[in-house]
């Protein structure tokens, strides 16, 4: 797989991880106001709605539900930020070093053929 793909695709979950926690000025959401997805929120709600038993007491079960999965959210945003690369651009300079690229007989003799063309002073 190439190393650009990958490390676009790291900074896409690094983004959208931030997103879910952060607003844009940086500052943290409140515990509810976090997106954590859809099928989520849909469980959340189905649970509250089948409990027969003492209401408060599911209430509890549910803020330390969503209490751990915003840890667990705060801690994959660490974890994705402490893998990013330095610089994006380095792997996109290196993507021509794919040996796909590099030991291509077409690319092989386009380079020959403008070789004249360089300047060599």
């Amino acid at each position: 797989m190439d190393p650009f793909v990958l490390n676009k695709e790291l900074f896409l979950l690094h983004s959208s991880l931030k997103a879910r926690i952060f607003f844009y000025d940086g500052s943290k959401k409140e515990l509810r106001s976090c997106d954590y997805g859809c099928k989520f929120e849909m469980e959340l709600q189905k649970y509250m709605h089948n409990v027969k038993e003492d209401k408060q007491a599911a209430e509890i079960r549910i803020n330390d539900t969503v209490f751990r999965c915003h840890s667990m959210l705060e801690e994959a945003f660490v974890q994705v930020e402490k893998r990013l690369p330095p610089s994006m651009e380095v792997f996109n300079w290196l993507k021509a070093l794919n040996p796909q690229i590099s030991k291509s007989f077409e690319s092989s003799g386009q380079q020959y053929r403008r070789i004249h063309l360089v300047d060599w002073t």
